[in-house]
């Protein structure tokens, strides 16, 4: 086979296509006339231009597929077979639009819902949080609140980069805030960090970085400021590092003028830390008995409708909410929610541990700590610990050797800055 030919064949296909596209859009009729009449009526429509297909018997009938404005011309071969049509479908795009109309209120009615989802999509009903750990997410929504941005806040009125620079200014040991406003919700993402970040309140004000831990210095960049110590050097507690103050100097190394800077830079110490942690012997174990009352409550914007608060005749149980806010799709939250309240019954009964239970116990949270310091830019060196299981108690103590930003910033005092000119 040639291309022309395979062309043919394709045109012949599209032509086709088409053609079943525009007699369905124009609409068409099933119908069927009584089968003694059939033979004459079917001989007679190519005699009129009126053209039939899908001619089959079903029973006593002959039944017939005909487009809508061809079946209006049958009326001079009804006249002369006597063969009066009957209906049975009305098919196609132009008896589906007759249909629609006759539904007006339908329609009328996902309008406005459209419009309504629309106007609900300007505004914020959802604010998630997400990497949060110290904080909570009540706490981290109160503060967003108290910058202006809450339940029902216009969308276009949202300064991401506003929020963001407000909570690293609020929360010090928040490293990295991320804002989003995606459909109706915000997701706020950020990295908090144990230990605070080295900054301070006021990037502009004179500062020195100073030891917050005795120990060796093992690496040291000094971008602004005068550097107090070497690689090596062992320092305590509270000595300076980067001195928050330059001075110039003359072409014979004479100091002319001093300026108070921001320290800037990177130093890494070498210290050992104590560790203590102790868990008791005995502990009180809580056991679920598998009983619970359940409530549930509705709000609108903001606003409870109703709500439905069983009683509770436990004597000890907990109380868990899940709240849950109506959405139509991943990023279009609705003003509506609704809460489950759960109260579950248990009973308290004192345990005791068994001695690899307090091992594992120890050394698990041990290892948290110890993943902590390494998530903060520390580094373990050496770990010198023992653990003692005691009368009443597992004790996990001794001297972990890290290496790590063991800093702090610490403001330029007014006796020292006097005499020198501030940057």
């Amino acid at each position: 086979m040639g291309c022309s030919d395979v062309l043919n064949s394709l045109r012949k296909g599209i032509r086709l296509c088409m053609n079943k596209v525009v007699f369905w859009l124009k609409g068409y009729v099933i119908a069927s006339i009584p089968i003694k009449n059939a033979e004459r009526f079917i001989n007679i429509l190519p005699n009129q231009n009126i053209r039939a297909d899908r001619i089959y018997v079903k029973g006593e009938r002959c039944c017939f597929r005909m487009e809508r404005h061809t079946y209006l011309k049958l009326h001079p071969v009804v006249v002369k077979t006597g063969a009066y049509p009957k209906i049975h479908k009305k098919c196609g795009g132009y008896y589906l639009y007759r249909r629609l109309l006759q539904h007006t209120g339908l329609y009328l009615g996902m309008m406005l819902f459209a419009l309504l989802l629309y106007i609900l999509s300007l505004f914020l009903w959802n604010i998630e949080f997400s990497g949060n750990q110290i904080h909570t997410e009540e706490q981290l929504l109160r503060f967003v609140n108290e910058c202006g941005i809450g339940f029902g806040s216009r969308r276009n009125g949202i300064d991401c980069a506003e929020i963001e620079a407000a909570i690293r200014k609020e929360y010090s040991d928040i490293g990295w805030v991320s804002a989003q406003v995606r459909g109706s919700r915000m997701i706020i993402r950020i990295k908090e960090a144990m230990f605070k970040e080295k900054q301070f309140e006021n990037a502009e004000e004179p500062s020195h970085i100073v030891a917050d831990q005795n120990g060796i210095v093992t690496e040291m960049i000094v971008r602004v400021g005068t550097p107090m110590v070497a690689v090596g050097d062992t320092v305590k507690k509270g000595d300076i590092l980067i001195l928050g103050e330059v001075t110039a100097m003359n072409e014979y190394n004479e100091p002319i003028n001093s300026t108070t800077v921001y320290a800037d830079g990177e130093v890494n110490l070498k210290s050992e830390l104590s560790y203590y942690d102790s868990i008791p012997l005995n502990y009180v174990m809580k056991e679920m008995t598998g009983n619970k009352k359940t409530g549930y409550s509705v709000s609108i914007f903001n606003k409870k409708i109703f709500s439905y608060i069983p009683s509770i005749p436990y004597e000890r149980y907990d109380i868990i909410t899940t709240s849950v806010n109506w959405k139509i799709s991943k990023n279009l939250y609705l003003p509506v929610s609704h809460d489950t309240i759960s109260c579950r019954e248990y009973r308290q009964s004192e345990a005791i541990c068994s001695n690899a239970q307090l091992s594992e116990r120890c050394y698990r949270r041990y290892l948290e700590q110890i993943e902590t310091y390494l998530k903060n830019g520390y580094r373990l060196v050496r770990d010198d610990v023992n653990l003692q299981i005691m009368k009443d108690e597992c004790v996990l103590q001794g001297i972990l050797t890290m290496e790590g930003p063991f800093w702090k910033r610490v403001g330029v005092l007014e006796t020292e800055a006097e005499g020198v000119t501030t940057e």
